[in-house]
């Protein structure tokens, strides 16, 4: 059904990858179409959400995508550094309020267990929690990620996917600085 639906919105199936799943005890199926660049999978993929019905829902761009020219990329040792860089870190947020309290796990697999004591009233000048994980980078690749401008384009851009000893992922953006634009919206 969405290899049809990609057909008849002008686009080549040929130019996807597409992908299925189901799951037990699930009332739909779902479907994926990811749009290919140079064999890479980019951001911009097609959902669709099948039940013994029909179809329930699909999306995906319609818009078609430009070349922009080459753009100069930084190396891999440069996008590592970037990780330390605040302008490329991801962004961290406060829990918030409407969250706590709820059990959820962690990443490493346990879950939440909520306090039964209040916590100790800290003192002035007390030191503030900052915890940081040290890791191994052990490999780089350069692929492509889809980056959302403030006028709601989209660009696929080069972006490194640099892995840790155990697995971890992160992705930075691999464009040159001199093709950046730091300025605030």
């Amino acid at each position: 059904a969405l290899r049809g639906i990609v057909t008849a919105a002008g686009s080549d199936p040929a130019a996807f990858e597409f992908s299925s799943e189901t799951w037990e005890g699930s009332y739909t199926r779902s479907a994926q179409a990811y749009p290919l660049v140079d064999g890479q999978r980019i951001g911009q993929a097609w959902y669709l959400e099948m039940t013994d019905a029909g179809i329930s829902s699909v999306y995906g761009a319609l818009a078609t995508l430009v070349p922009l020219g080459d753009y100069a990329v930084v190396s891999e040792q440069q996008a590592f550094e970037r990780l330390s860089d605040p302008r490329f870190g991801a962004q961290m947020t406060a829990l918030p309020l409407s969250m706590r309290g709820q059990a959820e796990p962690f990443l490493d697999g346990t879950e939440w267990v909520p306090p039964t004591e209040p916590p100790a009233t800290p003192s002035a000048g007390a030191s503030v929690s900052w915890p940081t994980n040290d890791v191994e980078i052990v490999s780089a690749r350069l692929g492509l990620a889809s980056q959302w401008q403030p006028d709601g384009s989209v660009l696929v851009i080069p972006a490194y996917e640099l892995t840790d000893a155990d697995g971890g992922t992160w992705s930075v953006i691999a464009v040159a600085d001199s093709m950046l634009d730091f300025a605030g919206n």
